[in-house]
């Protein structure tokens, strides 16, 4: 009887971006048993412990040292037995995760790696060396350069001082990061108005983001910074640099980093920026393993239940600028109204419309093609609605999927490309309800007041739900996860957790609390 063990790169792709592995393992090296670690917080612990596929789940502490989350895996697994040790990975590589290198190496058996849409190499194969030389080479590097740049950074940091007094006349606002995050860092930038009523403030944002911000009358230039996603490694080099070029001929007195990662704060180091604000662990390690030491005022980000708007406006007061209210609004301009209203009576549709939006770019939080369409025909059949099933011109293959499955294809419209980032707010304006999975475009919803069912997963439920539409959000229950677990549904897919009654219903209470509101 054979035995491998799996390790997985990250918390959450741990599970669901490489969750076809456990059978690819069982058929690939014919193993009998399959064991894995997770650690207590896991949100998914539940679905793992009750997924029938494996036949040990071995707790592990997190965020531990690596020296001594790597004692204490060689306390644990030098004693066991595996045939095959695999590790496996998704979109995050393992030379950001050395750890996770040194655990496989440590680990008994054949060792392989596992990379999704690759499948298994051996470590010591052709792709095995290589991924080894690029974290040795990328550690080796990162260490070098935090080093150096340590030496040459003299100014110790301003801990917490109040800024209010400064006299600031430019400011760059950095979130190049996707929709819903730009979109719930939108509500600063009211604030920074308030205190600096005279100052420019620029945007620097990633492309995406930058075609929605236009009709953002606050904002006076932006800038475009095309990050990759999930890291902080610029697309190209070639860009940084002419973006540097264009920044520097602005002179900023002060900086915000709402997103926290290096290349923001070697840039805005290297721009010369009087007041370097960003959130950091500086003040938990002064021995920092990032750029944070680079940043002029390191603040502890709150990593509490807060809502991610509320960690943003706290980076604000922490350098003094106090808000007694939230605002958070998308402006939404007349001509995007006129230029959506257009669309729709060239598209023949009239009456009241629903939307659904029905993909992410993190395809983890997805539901399923063939429910879609049982939601569509609910809001076709008992509200009298058209639905849009909106997106981007890559999300209409899928939207596709949904209409091939609905019983009332000339009611439900493929809206993806239909309408421009500047103008979704507007179209969102305009809907009596939206059905989603969370995405940029949920926040933009629930920035414009569109009435919402949301499914989100577990762990994005606190700092991520729709601000001021808490109630709206649809969680999969513990017993749920476990059914679908033990029903081996799940295609690596949580949200197949929630049933289409249990959306029907939502959309129901929904619309009749938006129906009381209006009498």
């Amino acid at each position: 009887m054979k035995t491998a063990l799996l390790i997985r790169i990250n918390a959450w792709h741990e599970v669901w971006g490489t969750h076809a592995i456990v059978d690819e393992i069982k058929r690939y090296f014919d193993v009998t048993d399959v064991i894995t670690v997770a650690t207590p917080q896991t949100d998914t612990l539940k679905f793992l412990q009750h997924d029938p596929r494996y036949k040990e789940i071995i707790l592990f502490p997190p965020n531990e040292s690596q020296q001594k989350t790597l004692t204490l895996w060689r306390k644990i697994f030098t004693k066991r037995n595996f045939d095959y040790s695999i590790l496996a990975f998704d979109s995050e590589l393992p030379e950001r995760q050395p750890k996770h290198l040194i655990s496989l190496f440590l680990s008994p058996g054949k060792k392989y790696f596992y990379q999704t849409g690759v499948g298994f190499f051996r470590v010591w194969s052709t792709k095995g060396f290589r991924l080894l030389y690029q974290t040795i080479t990328f550690q080796l590097s990162q260490q070098f350069k935090l080093r150096w740049q340590k030496k040459l950074c003299k100014k110790p940091p301003q801990f917490l001082c109040d800024l209010t007094n400064q006299p600031i006349k430019r400011i760059l606002w950095m979130r190049p990061d996707h929709l819903g995050d730009v979109v719930m860092t939108l509500p600063t930038l009211k604030i920074l108005k308030h205190y600096f009523p005279i100052a420019e403030i620029d945007a620097l944002v990633r492309p995406e983001s930058a075609e929605m911000l236009k009709p953002v009358n606050d904002f006076n230039q932006i800038h475009i910074l095309n990050i990759k996603p999930y890291t902080d490694t610029p697309m190209s080099n070639t860009e940084l640099q002419e973006l540097k070029v264009s920044l520097t001929e602005r002179h900023y007195d002060l900086s915000i980093d709402f997103r926290g990662d290096d290349t923001l704060r070697k840039l805005t180091y290297n721009l010369k920026i009087p007041f370097r604000v960003g959130h950091s662990d500086w003040k938990v390690n002064q021995t920092p393993k990032d750029y944070s030491f680079l940043l002029t005022h390191p603040i502890d980000y709150p990593m509490g239940a807060e809502h991610s708007i509320e960690k943003n406006v706290g980076i604000l007061e922490k350098i003094g600028l106090h808000s007694s209210k939230i605002i958070f609004t998308l402006n939404v301009e007349v001509k995007d109204l006129k230029s959506v209203q257009t669309v729709l009576r060239n598209k023949n549709i009239t009456s009241k419309f629903a939307i659904i939006h029905a993909q992410s770019r993190d395809y983890t939080r997805g539901w399923s093609s063939k429910r879609f369409a049982q939601v569509a025909n609910y809001l076709v059949r008992h509200y009298g609605f058209q639905v849009l099933i909106t997106g981007a011109p890559v999300n209409s293959k899928y939207n596709e999927e949904i209409l091939n499955k609905v019983e009332f294809p000339s009611k439900v419209h493929n809206a993806a490309g239909w309408f421009t980032l500047t103008e979704l707010p507007a179209l969102l304006k305009l809907a009596i309800i939206m059905v989603t999975i969370d995405s940029g475009p949920m926040h933009m919803a629930a920035a414009v007041g569109t009435p919402l069912v949301a499914m989100m997963l577990p762990n994005f439920t606190n700092s991520f739900y729709p601000y001021g539409q808490q109630e709206s959000v649809m969680v999969p229950t513990e017993s749920d996860i476990i059914s679908l677990a033990e029903n081996k549904e799940n295609e690596g897919l949580m949200l197949k957790a929630i049933t289409v009654k249990a959306v029907t219903n939502a959309i129901d209470r929904v619309l009749r609390e938006k129906q009381s509101i209006h009498q």
